[in-house]
């Protein structure tokens, strides 16, 4: 077996230290079932198993709004951004929330920011590596990255349509790939207080939901999400799980306007 993606492994989390992306892959296919190996490691769905209908791309496209970038929908009141850490390049973007959990995604991109709006992560031209102080390693990179990028999207305005303004309230920094760097800009950036890292569970239907999970001291809990330290001496993290929240936005996509 071959990883098209070598790194990516646990190899600074010690409660899950792993030795390489194959034992990564087999521990996803032994813990959480080849449904979510299938889906999460080789981007197959099995749609025999599946019990949602799949989703149309035109109930997709109704539900867009005709906002331009950084204006939220009249009736927002909380906005909240989510960053994606990969080697080469970050993703990210931000939403726009409504009391009744209507949402919509008010802004998107990559850092660093591509020349071309067609690209694959592989091919990216702009990469972390290129962008960085001189002699940073892989980790150094994503490091700076990622506090240059928490930077700009708290500093930019973000309006609603009608004259409001709004503020970023919290940002999800992916905490499975470099867990060790997230902690570090959580820890280290000036808007840490609106930072936290994530990390997603495929929670199967003969698994413990999150919400009977045990709480520790300081613990919030809500729909299918744990805000807790992993480990004493850590920073909370967020522990969600990504089966249900999937199935809520696919749910949410198909309802009519």
């Amino acid at each position: 077996a071959k990883a098209s993606w070598e790194w990516c492994y646990n190899y600074e989390d010690e409660s899950s230290f792993e030795i390489s992306a194959i034992q990564h892959a087999m521990n996803i296919l032994v813990d959480d079932g080849p449904d979510v190996f299938f889906h999460e490691c080789q981007n197959e769905i099995h749609r025999e198993n599946a019990d949602l209908e799949s989703l149309n791309w035109k109930d997709v496209v109704a539900k867009s709004t005709s906002c331009a970038r950084r204006v939220a929908p009249s009736g927002s009141v909380l906005v909240t951004g989510q960053i994606d850490v990969h080697d080469k390049i970050l993703s990210w973007g931000l939403c726009a929330w409504q009391p009744t959990f209507g949402g919509a995604v008010i802004d998107y991109g990559t850092w660093p920011e591509q020349t071309s709006r067609n690209f694959v992560f592989k091919k990216a031209r702009r990469t972390l590596q290129k962008v960085a102080s001189r002699g940073s390693d892989l980790e150094g990179s994503v490091y700076e990255g990622l506090m240059n990028l928490i930077s700009e999207m708290v500093s930019n305005p973000i309006e609603t349509e009608d004259g409001q303004q709004l503020f970023i309230d919290r940002i999800l920094i992916d905490a499975g790939y470099l867990p060790g760097a997230v902690h570090r800009v959580c820890r280290d950036h000036p808007n840490g207080s609106q930072l936290a890292p994530a990390k997603g569970r495929g929670v199967k239907a003969s698994d413990r939901p999150i919400t009977e999970w045990r709480k520790t001291a300081g613990a919030i809990r809500g729909e299918e999400w744990i805000y807790q330290r992993p480990a004493k001496g850590t920073i909370r993290q967020v522990i969600f799980d990504t089966n249900h929240w999937k199935t809520k936005i696919h749910e949410q996509l198909q309802m009519p306007v």
